[in-house]
């Protein structure tokens, strides 16, 4: 039963952040100017496998810290404010008519 119970929490965050990651994807694809696409999905790249590196040294460094795992997963909180307020600052539509687009 415990099982269960953790696996469909892990099942609906799989799925929301999948959905989250494609449309980040098409939203920058429509945002980056046109002659640069290479370079620009080439530094979503190095910045998506960077991300993948400090996470875990974030999580590892709390861990060590605090004794407790769980509490380095608040550490993800974090991220997420951060993530928001760089986000907050975009102006899609602006960058998307730049372009010749409309916002997704």
């Amino acid at each position: 039963m415990r099982d269960s119970l953790t696996v469909t929490p892990r099942a609906l965050s799989v799925f929301a952040l999948s959905g989250s990651q494609v449309l980040s994807r098409s939203l920058f694809g429509n945002m980056a100017p046109r002659a640069q696409t290479a370079e620009f999905y080439g530094f979503y790249d190095i910045s998506s496998k960077f991300a993948g590196l400090l996470e875990p040294f974030v999580i590892a460094t709390v861990t060590i810290m605090a004794g407790s795992s769980r509490l380095s997963i608040t550490s993800l909180i974090v991220f997420f404010i951060v993530g928001g307020l760089i986000l907050n600052r975009v102006n899609e539509d602006e960058k998307c008519a730049w372009r010749g687009r409309q916002t997704p």
